[in-house]
């Protein structure tokens, strides 16, 4: 079972999501957005590369209590990439700053759990935040532990100059 009493299957009914993760992923959501608009504030500034990882991502979607689906951690972070960006052009906008800024992301999704990686696979296709320009997107079957020399070299050879990483580490259970 995946990411402690979570499971997700092709042909299965989505997990149930706590009031709690729901209340972490609007934090997320928002710590990110912030962050970026923050890293943007710079008029000289064209842009950053940024690297975000999810090191225990799951499915990628769950249900609520009403039953409605929501986006795991994975879609919110992407979504929070394609917010950030239009509130850095908004802001750059008010400011009179015409030097576009551009956020380069490149995002991997760690997941251990061989069928709950088959599903984000389909959840991360699905996605339109996921097929963005400036923004690539790897889902890995690993362990985040083994995973993790390999993201190193990755993040080090991709941003020497002017890079950002963010490490998402949320162990369910």
């Amino acid at each position: 079972m995946a990411k402690g009493g979570y499971a997700w299957t092709l042909d299965g009914p989505l997990p149930t999501i706590e009031d709690h993760s729901l209340a972490k992923h609007e934090v997320l959501r928002a710590y990110l957005v912030n962050y970026l608009r923050i890293l943007a504030q710079n008029p000289n500034s064209e842009g950053i590369r940024v690297t975000l990882v999810d090191g225990f991502a799951g499915g990628g979607q769950y249900q609520t209590p009403a039953g409605s689906t929501v986006g795991g951690s994975p879609l919110v972070l992407l979504e929070a990439l394609e917010e950030a960006r239009a509130l850095v052009a908004l802001d750059r906008q008010q400011r009179n700053i015409r030097k576009p800024y551009t956020i380069h992301a490149h995002v991997h999704l760690i997941e251990k759990h061989a069928g709950t990686k088959t599903f984000l696979d389909r959840v991360i296709a699905d996605s339109a935040d996921a097929h963005a320009g400036n923004t690539t997107v790897e889902v890995h079957h690993s362990d985040f532990h083994k995973k993790l020399p390999d993201l190193l070299k990755d993040i080090q050879a991709r941003q020497k100059k002017n890079g950002r990483s963010v490490f998402i580490l949320d162990q369910y259970g």
